[in-house]
C-alpha cells in the first residue's frame, strides 16, 4: 500500500513540476516575442498539447486511470499557478517601470 501511495505522490509532484516548467517556458518565450498575442496563443496550444502527450503516454503504460487523472490535474494546476504568478510579477515590473518613466 505504501508503494502505491509513493507512486501516486511522485506522479502528482512530477505533473505539477511539468506544468510549472511549461508555464515558465511560455512566459520566457513571450518575453522574447514582445508579448505577441497570436504567438502566445500558439505557444499556449503547444503547452496544452505537451500535457496531452504526457497523459497519453501514461495511458499507454497502463497506469490506473485515477493516477493519470491526478497527474493531469497536478500538471494543469502547476501550469496555471506558475503562469499567474509570473504574469503578476511581470505586471508589477511593468507598473514600476512605467512609474519611473513618468517621473
Amino acid at each position: 500500500m505504501s508503494t502505491v501511495i509513493a507512486m501516486r505522490t511522485e506522479l502528482e509532484e512530477r505533473g505539477h513540476d511539468f506544468g510549472r516548467e511549461l508555464a515558465a517556458a511560455l512566459v520566457l518565450a513571450g518575453e522574447r516575442a514582445d508579448r505577441d498575442r497570436q504567438l502566445m496563443r500558439e505557444m499556449t496550444a503547444v503547452a496544452a498539447g505537451e500535457m496531452r502527450k504526457a497523459v497519453e503516454w501514461l495511458r499507454e503504460n497502463t497506469l490506473p486511470e485515477q493516477f493519470i487523472a491526478e497527474y493531469e490535474r497536478a500538471c494543469r494546476k502547476g501550469f496555471q499557478s506558475t503562469l499567474h504568478a509570473l504574469m503578476r510579477d511581470w505586471r508589477e515590473e511593468q507598473t514600476a517601470a512605467d512609474g519611473v518613466q513618468a517621473a
